[in-house]
């Protein structure tokens, strides 16, 4: 019985370890397409994705993270909802919880309140939310933009695609080609898809960023 028992863990043993070094290769060479994009684009917006340049050449992961963003992105304008917006300072916080998780989900009723926070330094050093948050007095905060990430450090400097705060662009004034954007209008009217710099000039976007895949 010992013996079998052994056998048994040995054989299982010797399959995690293929598993483990075949897996890779598997997922950015097998036949899933969109397994490969979603772990391509997460790894590449994250503080390690210079593990990809081990893995794949920088025309694949440009190329992946641009599948990516094609297939998440949504353009126009098409079914813009409105609505007469409150200016309240109302805040309802309520506690999201299940047996794998606890969170919370916060309700604004007044979304012109929302404000996209930058950096103190930003292109030269990257801060914290917490800092960025007590920088500008907020109620609460949240990560928002992607960043590149070079050291790995968690705080990157340099936001990726377009930052708008307070009406100006910090990042990607004079983009030409569409890029990912999440914001608001002057009106509080939420915008989200692929959108050029001067597009969102003429939506009045006053807060929005840019984060991939979306």
């Amino acid at each position: 019985m010992k013996h079998l028992i052994k056998v048994v863990g040995q054989f299982l043993l010797v399959n995690l370890i293929i598993g483990l070094l075949t897996s890779p290769w598997i997922v950015l060479y097998g036949p899933f397409p969109n397994l490969r994009s979603t772990v391509v684009g997460a790894i590449g917006t994250s503080m390690h994705w210079y593990w990809l340049e081990y893995l794949i050449s920088d025309d694949e992961i440009t190329q992946l993270l641009a599948d990516t963003q094609d297939t998440n992105s949504v353009d126009g304008q098409e079914g813009l909802n409105q609505f007469s917006n409150s200016h309240s300072d109302d805040i309802k916080l309520t506690t999201v919880s299940s047996t794998r998780f606890q969170g919370y989900l916060m309700e604004i009723s007044d979304p012109t309140r929302i404000k996209i926070g930058i950096a103190e330094t930003i292109g030269q050093k990257g801060q914290t939310t917490s800092e960025i948050a007590r920088q500008y007095g907020a109620v609460a905060a949240v990560n928002g933009g992607g960043f590149d990430d070079p050291y790995g450090t968690g705080n990157g400097r340099d936001p990726f695609g377009v930052v708008i705060s307070g009406g100006f662009f910090v990042e990607g004034a004079d983009l030409t080609a569409p890029v990912p954007l999440i914001g608001l209008n002057h009106q509080g009217v939420l915008f989200s898809g692929k959108f050029t710099s001067q597009q969102m000039i003429d939506m009045h976007i006053v807060e929005g960023i840019s984060f991939y895949p979306a």
